[in-house]
């Protein structure tokens, strides 16, 4: 059967398939009928299509990792966290998600940094990838550029592992407490400036808040929550 071309939805901070870089957001919803959904990502001159039959293989497994790690939470903070996860990896499509497990982004430290020592010192894995990311900044015109970065992502070897660090030695770190408040109460905007104001991320947070309340809603379909 040929599958209807897509209608451009945003729905990851990556500008490819691999997920190589942070691209402008663009949300809707796909084609939905007989499972042929699809979510575009934009990229330099041309659209990369990811089918929803890739993210439904993801989603299903990343979503029974947050159920076994974190049962406690409440349906909506699980949510966030799964939208949190499918908007920085595209779905599970990053290349820090297919390679190493880790489809929030999470970073072991710059090169040559102390951060970075401690990380690996405590028996830390880690995957460096080379202009993994963009970085967003307003130059001295008030003007918001963007640059490629390299990134030392953390490996972990499942999606639970992965989980498990993102709550133990992120959300529960002393300087998220305003994100971890945020999360609890389900509050998307809160979440997203709390994290913007720990340079979680540098997108703006309204952006940020955007892509990951359109994430929500359709993984809400797609889970069945």
């Amino acid at each position: 059967m040929r599958k209807r071309a897509a209608r451009r939805v945003a729905i990851s901070r990556y500008d490819g398939a691999s997920g190589s870089g942070l691209g402008f957001i663009f949300l809707g919803l796909g084609a939905l009928a007989l499972g042929l959904f699809a979510f575009s990502k934009t990229k330099v001159g041309k659209t990369v299509t990811t089918t929803v039959k890739q993210a439904v293989g993801w989603a299903p497994d990343f979503w029974r990792a947050v159920n076994e790690e974190l049962p406690e939470l409440s349906t909506t903070a699980k949510l966030m966290i799964f939208g949190h996860a499918a908007f920085e990896s595209g779905w599970g499509t990053a290349s820090a998600a297919t390679h190493v497990f880790n489809p929030f982004n999470t970073t072991a430290g710059a090169t040559g940094s102390t951060v970075l020592k401690n990380y690996l010192a405590r028996g830390g894995k880690v995957w460096g990838e080379a202009n993994a990311d963009w970085e967003f900044y307003t130059d001295a015109n008030g003007v918001q550029q963007k640059k490629r970065i390299s990134q030392n992502w953390r490996q972990f070897s499942s999606w639970r592992e992965s989980v498990r660090d993102f709550w133990d030695n992120w959300i529960q770190r002393s300087d998220y407490k305003k994100v971890k408040a945020a999360l609890l109460a389900g509050d998307v905007p809160a979440y997203a400036q709390a994290l913007y104001d720990v340079h979680y991320f540098t997108l703006p947070p309204g952006e940020y808040t955007t892509a990951l309340s359109g994430v929500m809603r359709i993984a809400k379909k797609l889970l069945g929550v």
